[in-house]
């Protein structure tokens, strides 16, 4: 197997075995076509990712699997363990594997899990997002060859680290090395991005070939309008289509919309999600604001400080009682650490709280 496919596997595969997947969504499928071209024994799948509460998600989501127990033992030799990789990702040996082959299975996992920005047309940066442990020994093996980088540590998620390559002269030598393999795999977004960046590097005036001809602005506009009256924002238009953020602004002010037309559209839109049973968190994954979700919230279930007051008489009405952490978390939805404060609050305060009674079935929540 080559080294880049490796890498990409790595990054975005699971090795079961006995065989392995590889997976992209919608936006990056024909990373996944490429891939099922160069393994023509592979087998393409489609499938709608779950969500919560039996949800699906709107993206399909496309995969290459391949039985193959030769493929899986070699991807353990590369680090790759079977099973659940997150925190087990391991960088390959360097003792093992020639530069070359190491330098294609970067590339193959920067391609996977890694990221291109350009900033104000002077600014550029790669980085790369994995477990401590394979950050710090990809950022040594990089610094071996010459390319200086930086490891950082996510706040958001423990045991997880991004490594950046900020510098000209490391940025360069690494777009060198992907220059050179963008003969296996042509169609990904990043590889777009990065031949757009070394056309700047050269002196070449980039310009957005989707909205060059007259033909095409028509089309983007009549997409765009649509779009805008459905309620979705000027960037995620412009992505879904892909076409220039200026265009849609200049659609949204033709058309007369006002910020108060678009958020009152989206406050509908909200109100049908709340009445199909879908909680806060799913919707705010749908790109809804936050503080629009919590106006249609209160407008429906009330103001949330009233909501917490009469919650808080509940649990302390259950408590009196005598009721099981367990019987009073099931009757209220409580966590148990919000149940364990309140108690605390209320012996401070004086009162006898029982915790030694199990519910009755006459028992009922006033």
């Amino acid at each position: 197997m080559d080294p880049y496919f490796v890498g990409l596997i790595a990054a975005d595969g699971h090795n079961a075995g006995k065989y392995w997947i590889f997976g992209q969504v919608e936006d990056n499928a024909g990373l996944v076509y490429c891939i099922r071209s160069y393994f023509t024994d592979a087998s393409l799948g489609f499938q709608k990712p779950k969500i919560k509460d039996g949800a699906y998600s709107e993206k399909t989501r496309f995969t290459v699997r391949r039985n193959s127990g030769d493929d899986c033992r070699q991807l353990i030799l590369w680090g790759v363990p079977v099973g659940n990789k997150t925190y087990s990702l391991r960088f390959p040996s360097v003792n093992e594997f020639e530069n070359e082959e190491l330098w294609r299975y970067m590339i193959g996992f920067w391609e996977g899990d890694g990221s291109v920005y350009m900033e104000k047309d002077r600014y550029s940066r790669i980085s790369i997002i994995s477990n401590d442990f394979w950050c710090k020994e990809a950022s040594k093996w990089l610094g071996k060859q010459g390319i200086h980088s930086v490891v950082f540590k996510d706040k958001r998620h423990d045991g997880i680290s991004n490594l950046y390559i900020k510098r000209k002269k490391s940025f360069d030598a690494f777009v060198d090395k992907i220059n050179k393999a963008k003969d296996v795999c042509q169609s990904s977004t990043k590889m777009i991005s990065l031949c757009r960046i070394l056309l700047y590097l050269e002196g070449v005036e980039i310009q957005d070939r989707k909205t060059t001809t007259e033909k095409e602005r028509e089309r983007f506009k009549k997409q765009a309008k649509i779009l805008l009256k459905e309620g979705l924002s000027a960037k995620d238009i412009s992505q879904k289509i892909g076409c220039c953020i200026n265009l849609v602004i200049k659609q949204k002010r033709a058309i007369g919309m006002s910020r108060r037309d678009i958020s009152k559209e989206k406050m509908k839109q909200i109100e049908s999600l709340f009445e199909n049973g879908l909680s806060r968190s799913e919707i705010q994954r749908m790109n809804y604001g936050y503080k629009l979700i919590k106006k249609v919230a209160n407008r429906l279930f009330g103001d949330s400080k009233e909501r917490k007051k009469k919650k808080r008489e509940q649990v302390e009405s259950l408590i009196i009682k005598g009721w099981r952490n367990k019987d009073i978390c099931e009757e209220t939805q409580c966590s148990q650490a919000y149940l364990i404060k309140l108690k605390k609050e209320m012996k401070k305060q004086g009162l006898n709280v029982k915790m030694n009674k199990r519910r009755n079935k006459d028992d009922k929540v006033e």
